[in-house]
């Protein structure tokens, strides 16, 4: 026979639960600052990072000068990030933001550009679907069952 016995030998007195309590309280402002603080820092890193992508992807369909703005930007929002400040980081993202817009509107062009016509697509969809409906209205189904007989 085995057995396990599991015994609190220090159990917390109300008067240190308290204090626990007291002291999540007193930090639950600076450790919402922080939260909010590292979801701005992961939200910069992700437009940072998607920036470059764009710029390496598209960045020679834009100007030059413009290139340089969306560089320069960039760089500007990674030293933003090395630092604490929460709203000096939204700032520096929302500059990375207008300045990159030019950057955008190449990267919707060609995705547009890879898609065929839509309106082609939807003549043919309905084309094809009017085929489809008034071909399984002319099918009679009859759902049987059939049995293999053996010839001898």
């Amino acid at each position: 026979e085995q057995s396990i016995k599991i015994s609190a030998p220090d159990k917390l007195s109300k008067e240190d639960i308290e204090k626990m309590v007291k002291e999540a309280e007193q930090y639950a402002e600076d450790d919402k600052k922080r939260k909010e603080l590292v979801e701005v820092r992961n939200q910069a890193d992700q437009l940072v990072y998607a920036t470059q992508k764009s710029l390496t992807d598209f960045g020679d369909k834009i100007e030059a000068s413009e290139k340089e703005n969306i560089e320069k930007q960039i760089t500007e929002t990674q030293e933003a990030l090395k630092t604490d400040d929460a709203d000096k980081i939204k700032a520096a993202m929302e500059a990375l933001s207008k300045v990159s817009h030019k950057l955008a509107e190449e990267a919707y062009k060609k995705a547009q550009a890879e898609q065929p016509n839509p309106q082609e697509g939807q003549a043919a969809d309905a084309t094809g679907g009017n085929e489809q409906a008034s071909a399984s209205k002319q099918d009679d189904v009859v759902d049987a069952e059939f049995k293999a007989e053996d010839d001898k």
